[in-house]
């Protein structure tokens, strides 16, 4: 009976080694699980800001780097008779750019482009500072009339947004007179592009 009652108690002491074992090892497995769950996390989240980072990059050349992507495509288009009118300004204003031309067509954000015409209005700027862009990638002869609009105000401390541009074409590039916009809706013609059959072009 003795010998048995030790076997006994020798068995009831393994169980509970036994079971203080498992116990040890669930919260070991736990823990690990844990572990890993934040590990995951930490990558999650560090794949996350790299993805906010590489959008920022982008973002940011496509806003930077405008003037010399349209120098680079203009580069590679040089040998075409071609005809491009670019303008900017700096200002948190709507400014609109309206090109007209020989045929009486007029191109701006409401008519992009118009049937029987390779031109197109290209680039749109709501809420400035912005670009609005022209194309014809096979200009024909004649008179390209340029208008400005200022369709509306943003916030600023003085009246009036200056608007540049330029007339970029297969010879070489031209500005545009600069205009100070004070009135709303007041289109306003800047300059007068003429284009003769050999492609060259005179600003008037």
């Amino acid at each position: 009976q003795e010998e048995a009652a030790a076997a006994q108690q020798a068995a009831e002491a393994a169980q509970d080694a036994a079971e203080s074992a498992q116990r040890e090892a669930s919260e070991a497995q736990a823990e690990a699980a844990a572990a890993q769950r934040e590990a995951d996390a930490a990558e999650a989240e560090a794949a996350a800001a790299q993805r906010e980072l590489s959008e920022a990059q982008e973002a940011l050349a496509e806003g930077g780097d405008r003037e010399r992507a349209l120098e680079q495509a203009l580069e590679r288009e040089r040998r075409r008779k071609f005809l491009l009118v670019v303008i900017s300004w700096d200002d948190g204003d709507d400014v609109d750019l309206h090109v007209v031309d020989p045929a009486g067509n007029e191109f701006f954000y409401g008519a992009r482009s118009h049937a029987g015409s390779g031109a197109r209005f290209e680039e749109d700027t709501v809420n400035g500072p912005g670009n609005e862009v022209w194309l014809h990638p096979q200009v024909t002869p004649g008179e390209y009339r340029v208008y400005y609009n200022l369709f509306s105000e943003g916030e600023r401390s003085a009246p009036g947004v200056s608007v540049r541009g330029s007339v970029v074409h297969s010879i070489d590039r031209d500005e545009l007179p600069s205009r100070r916009l004070t009135q709303v809706g007041n289109r306003t013609l800047v300059a007068t592009v003429v284009v003769d059959r050999d492609a060259n072009v005179t600003v008037r």
